[in-house]
């Protein structure tokens, strides 16, 4: 066939659809890949979708401690002024 020699309709279906075998195969192969890729991304999105409203939640918890630390900063500098009034009347 490769050397000029004429090729017959039989050998031309046999290669073409050997040919067309191979091709399907490893388009068979690509698909196989891209949904497994497909699957492992979904995990992936899944996980940083749960980690970001993780994240969200501790973020909440991290502005409330702060709200909470100025608020007993605010009643500790309350406390020492009233303990410096004390200890200069004291005198």
């Amino acid at each position: 066939m490769g050397n000029g020699d004429p090729v017959t309709q039989q050998q031309f279906y046999k290669e073409s659809s050997a040919s067309e075998r191979r091709i399907l195969e490893a388009v068979e192969k690509v698909n196989g890949n891209v949904s497994k890729n497909n699957t492992k991304l979904g995990v992936v999105e899944t996980k940083l979708d749960t980690h970001e409203k993780r994240m969200d939640g501790i973020d909440d918890k991290i502005e409330n401690q702060k709200v909470w630390n100025r608020g007993l900063a605010v009643v500790e500098g309350g406390l020492a002024a009233v303990l410096v009034a004390l200890g200069i009347r004291g005198d």
